[in-house]
Parts: C-alpha cells; sequence; structure tokens
C-alpha cells in the first residue's frame, strides 16, 4: 500500500496543538526526561510522579499520548536511518 495522498488547499492553516496537555508537558519536561521516566516505569507510575515533579495532574492518558509520539518521532528516526 502506497501513501496516500490529499489533495489540501495551497493555502491551508496548520493546526495549533500548543493548548494541549501533551504538548505543554513536552515543552515543560522536554523529551528525554519523558522517555527516561516512562522507561524507568509504567504509564499509570510515570502519571503520578510527572505529576508531583511539576505540580500539574497529568492522567496517564495523556503520558499515553507522549508516549505514542515518541514512538512515532522514533519510527521516522530510524527510517531516515536506513
Amino acid at each position: 500500500m502506497g501513501k496516500r495522498s490529499h489533495d489540501y488547499p495551497k493555502n491551508r492553516k496548520n493546526r495549533d496543538t500548543s493548548y494541549a496537555k501533551s504538548t505543554q508537558l513536552i515543552n515543560l519536561l522536554g523529551i528525554f526526561k519523558i522517555q527516561e521516566i516512562l522507561d524507568r516505569v509504567g504509564m499509570y507510575s510515570a502519571s503520578k510522579e510527572i505529576s508531583e515533579l511539576t505540580g500539574d495532574f497529568y492522567s496517564p492518558y495523556v503520558i499515553r499520548t507522549v508516549r505514542y509520539k515518541l514512538n512515532k518521532e522514533g519510527q521516522k528516526n530510524e527510517e531516515s536511518n536506513l
């Protein structure tokens, strides 16, 4: 199966995701710190630890979304290295 091509208009604006909790968390702690915590403990424990670390509540499902974003970025990097 090939890549899907979309016929988006040329003037299409990028989606602003700065309000998303996962984006805020990545900007606050950084990818490497989050990855370190996720590798050390699981999704639920990472949620508790990150919430205590930042002083703001981050649900396990936000952590799952961040993990998905990290895995997706890792796959991009692996493909470019081939």
